[in-house]
């Protein structure tokens, strides 16, 4: 099913706001469940995203890790962004026409979708 054009417009708001929020460097965390079916389109998409956040956002891909649990892939992966992206309107981004029907296409093959972002510097260490 994955998830509907109107959770995909949410969810660039989400961006905007929490890029805008928080200090940079700064990790951008995704939690993400494919089904298997949708797997080789999901992958393929994930690397025009790839490129998307080099281009317009100045970030890379810091970790990419999978685990297999038959019809559905669960995936993590973690953006680096070295920069503030926050004095860039990223849904505006989103809804330019060459990004927008990538972006409610990725989304379409999601089925679940957690995302947020955390300063490379936590403001509470552990010790």
């Amino acid at each position: 099913m994955g998830l509907p054009a109107l959770e995909a417009d949410v969810l660039a708001l989400r961006f905007s706001k929490e890029f805008m929020d928080t200090p940079a460097p700064y990790y951008g965390v995704n939690i993400v469940e494919v089904n298997s079916e949708n797997w080789e389109a999901f992958i393929e998409e994930t690397k025009k995203a790839d490129e998307a956040i080099k281009t317009h956002l100045g970030g890379y891909c810091y970790l990419w890790t999978v685990r297999d649990h038959g019809d559905r892939k669960k995936v993590l992966y973690v953006n680096y962004y070295p920069e503030n992206v926050g004095h860039l309107n990223t849904y505006e981004i989103f809804q330019m026409p060459e990004t927008r029907e990538f972006w409610v296409g990725w989304c379409a093959l999601v089925e679940r979708w957690e995302w947020f972002v955390t300063s490379e510097d936590p403001s509470e260490p552990l010790a």
